[in-house]
């Protein structure tokens, strides 16, 4: 009994061994789907969303497999959505990924949820088929982005090599020839060949209109500062290209610019309005110091005394002094001595003053006052004077040298 069950268990061993070498063969391979309204997943089980269904007959390629489900490149009308925010469009009709490690995520018209089923680097090309919603560019599948099949709905056909061989028919069986008499009646006239149709070529007028506007907007940045940049005409060339169905690339081209140029608008806005506040805010500061100023000098005049106020009068008995007059009386009430750094009386004879000496002293009973400021005053009625020729009243000054 011992050595039956030894021997049996040796054919259980070798039939299973022959049960995985006969497996179908190596990935990839050529499946056909054997139901209608076949769900192809963003991933290998039922918790992930349908991209699109599939039809009895459609073909599919088989890359992979995860338990009972296929993994397949994406069928034909399938689409990926990356991040707009990482990808540089290009005039060419793609777009070039300008960050590393990008999501690629499944897309849908059965729903609106985004699995990331691939990652592309910087620097890849992507075929750009359209916008859609939330920030994304609608994409041709790139490599390494799958969908996946239940096996159930899967049977395999082929290799993809033999997929693609046309599939050999038998020759019909030969018949003898009959052989006709010939025609009595005048010979048939050939028929006309019919000229085939003729594919409408592509039309690139909008992709002409758009290399001409980035042109002239490259001419007008140059090299000029942003806020010399006339960019308000460009609005409505670059909108007339947005606008358009009838050539998608440079549509989407169109529509990215005009973001750019709105925002650069809004800078330079901000910028005017910022140069407007400064040069207020300069005129304003100099109107105030101005009225400080003036403000300084009357308050100077009012708080600090002169050491004498009178009318300016030539003396005629120094040729280097001036005389200050009293105009009620004509009464000299000191002697001006101009110093070299100092205000000249000169240019201000016959007004009224007020003295504030730089240096003063007596001579022959009288004041003699080096002038440090000389400010014309207005004239009074009647000018009265303190002892010693010192105005006892605040003046107020009218101008001042």
């Amino acid at each position: 009994m011992l050595r039956i069950s030894a021997i049996g268990w040796m054919w259980v061993s070798a039939l299973g061994a022959v049960a995985v070498a006969q497996t179908p063969g190596e990935f990839p391979y050529v499946g056909e789907v054997t139901g209608n309204d076949v769900n192809v997943r963003s991933g290998p089980d039922t918790n992930y969303y349908p991209t699109m269904r599939l039809q009895a007959g459609a073909r599919v390629t088989v890359t992979g497999q995860k338990f009972s489900w296929l993994r397949i490149e994406p069928p034909p009308g399938s689409f990926c959505l990356i991040a707009k925010e990482f990808v540089e469009l290009d005039r060419n009709g793609s777009g070039v990924v300008s960050g590393n490690d990008v999501n690629v995520r499944a897309g849908s018209k059965l729903s609106d949820r985004r699995l990331p089923i691939a990652q592309l680097s910087k620097g890849t090309s992507v075929s750009i088929l359209g916008e859609h919603p939330d920030g994304f560019y609608k994409i041709a599948p790139p490599k390494g982005a799958y969908v996946w099949i239940s096996k159930q709905f899967v049977q395999r056909v082929a290799r993809p090599e033999a997929a693609t061989r046309p599939t050999p028919t038998r020759p019909a069986p030969a018949t003898p020839a009959v052989v006709k008499p010939a025609p009595t009646s005048a010979p048939a006239v050939a028929k006309p060949v019919e000229p085939k149709p003729t594919t409408k070529p592509v039309s690139k007028r909008y992709q002409t209109l758009l290399d001409k506007v980035e042109a002239d907007l490259k001419q007008e940045t140059g090299d000029k500062p942003l806020r010399q940049w006339k960019l308000d005409p460009f609005l409505s060339r670059y909108q007339q290209i947005a606008d358009q169905d009838e050539e998608e690339v440079p549509k989407l081209f169109a529509r990215e610019r005009l973001k750019i140029l709105r925002d650069r608008i809004e800078v330079q806005q901000s910028l005017k309005r910022i140069q407007q506040q400064q040069e207020q805010l300069t005129d304003e500061q100099r109107v105030t110091l101005q009225q400080r100023t003036a403000l300084q000098k009357t308050m100077r005049s009012v708080i600090e005394p002169f050491d004498a106020e009178g009318e300016i009068r030539n003396s005629w008995v120094f040729a280097n002094r001036y005389r200050l007059v009293d105009p009620a009386s004509d009464k000299t009430i000191a002697y001006l001595e101009r110093a070299e750094d100092g205000p000249d009386p000169a240019r201000m004879l016959g007004r009224y003053v007020g003295i504030r000496a730089r240096r003063k002293y007596l001579e022959n009973a009288l004041w003699v006052l080096v002038p440090g400021e000389v400010v014309v005053l207005r004239r009074p009625v009647a000018a009265p004077t303190g002892e010693g020729g010192v105005s006892t009243r605040p003046a107020e000054a009218i101008e001042a040298e």
